[in-house]
């Protein structure tokens, strides 16, 4: 891998932030290969039939960040990803699920405001590493559960064109 800029940054339109919807399903390990073009976008999937199912996030209710961990001393550096999503309503149906999340390992797909597709878990798993449940005092407070889930990458995020998000997306 070249270390060697071979360009720059200019500022470009504003865009908005935040995660409007994100899609989880299993890490299935190596069997899922990727397609990757010229700029690193993942373009398609293959290998492994992958599912990935929605979990809807209401609006502001869901982060993303991906703080790099850098060791200088032998020139070494990942990201440590983390993405938060709210589940509302607790239902038998829903606890389940969440208990289910809590003991798997994934691959996740997140969708932002602006249409655009990344992926967590792709060279490792993205692991459920807290879940916050609850009810509330009031009718305004959380009735469900924060997820944080973690992942360890080489990049902070991978992109995904559509066509290939939409392939594996149910």
């Amino acid at each position: 891998m070249s270390c060697a800029l071979t360009n720059g940054y200019s500022l470009s339109c504003k865009i908005q932030a935040g995660v409007q919807k994100v899609f989880i399903g299993s890490w299935n390990d190596t069997s899922l290969t990727y397609t990757i073009d010229t700029n690193g976008q993942i373009t398609a999937f293959g290998g492994a039939t992958v599912s990935m199912y929605t979990f809807q996030q209401t609006i502001e209710t869901a982060s993303f960040v991906a703080p790099a961990e850098i060791n200088n001393e032998n020139n070494a550096i990942q990201y440590n990803q983390t993405l938060m999503i709210t589940l509302t309503g607790l239902t038998p149906a829903l606890l389940n699920q969440i208990k289910t999340l809590g003991q798997g390992v994934w691959r996740v797909l997140i969708l932002d405001k602006n249409g655009n597709y990344f992926l967590m878990g792709k060279t490792g798993p993205a692991q459920v590493s807290a879940i916050d449940s609850g009810l509330g005092k009031v009718g305004t407070d959380l009735n469900g559960a924060t997820i944080t889930i973690t992942a360890k990458e080489d990049q902070p995020l991978y992109s995904v064109s559509s066509g290939a998000a939409l392939s594996v997306i149910d």
